[in-house]
């Protein structure tokens, strides 16, 4: 019984962490960080009990060698959000030309995409204000440990690669944009588009799905034009 009831949590926690909301998603990528701050706190104390010696700090600075590491580390991130954004944008363009040109307002509202931006350009700048002080010993700041949490965001950053692209991967389905553009079908939006004469083209919210079915139609796609049909009729 408590594995049923344990497993049921876990779903909705999945579910709740899963929707496509600011909230949804931010929580979730602070959950990964705690995840991490807790993985590399167990370590550390692991470590203190294996070796007693073991101190953290230890003011035992190579800086030459720190500079180094953390220019290597800023300029690996940025390789990688770069490519990340261009891969990115070459999945829109090819959704928009799969299914419809509004399917790109889809990818525009995925917070994912953003997060994983302020995530890696906080990281990016981090470092580099980091370098510039590493050598001069500001007053008040830890220099070691300033050093680590720039070892651990850029950590931290790598691993948000992992659901973020998995996220990607989902947008490409065509049920899961049928979804997100169906959640659009409301009375308001369809009385505000049927009130602008010569914009319901562009504010209609069932038009999207409109020309996700007629595409799924030429390539005698039957499952994603069901999957369209429902949902409008489901929405409206």
């Amino acid at each position: 019984m408590l594995p049923n009831k344990l497993k049921e949590k876990c779903n909705e926690l999945a579910d709740f962490f899963d929707r496509p909301a600011w909230i949804n998603r931010t929580l979730f990528y602070l959950s990964i960080f705690a995840s991490i701050a807790l993985v590399f706190t167990f370590i550390f104390g692991i470590f203190e009990f294996i070796f007693p010696d073991f101190t953290f700090p230890n003011n035992n600075i190579n800086y030459d060698n720190e500079r180094y590491l953390l220019s290597a580390l800023v300029q690996s991130l940025a390789a990688t959000i770069a490519l990340v954004i261009t891969l990115s944008l070459v999945a829109v363009q090819l959704a928009a030309q799969s299914y419809s040109a509004r399917v790109i307002d889809v990818y525009k509202r995925n917070p994912d995409m953003w997060i994983l931006l302020y995530i890696y350009i906080i990281t990016i700048f981090y470092g580099l204000g980091l370098i510039k002080v590493v050598e001069l010993g500001v007053y008040g700041i830890n220099m070691e440990g300033a050093i680590f949490v720039a070892y651990f965001m850029g950590f931290f950053a790598f691993v948000c690669l992992v659901p973020y692209m998995l996220k990607t991967l989902d947008l490409l389905k065509p049920s899961t944009v049928i979804k997100l553009l169906a959640a659009d079908i409301t009375k308001n939006k369809i009385l505000k588009s049927l009130e602008e004469d010569g914009k319901i083209e562009e504010n209609d919210p069932i038009q999207p799905i409109v020309d996700i079915i007629n595409s799924s139609l030429e390539k005698k796609d039957n499952e994603t034009v069901r999957n369209g049909l429902k949902s409008i009729k489901e929405n409206t």
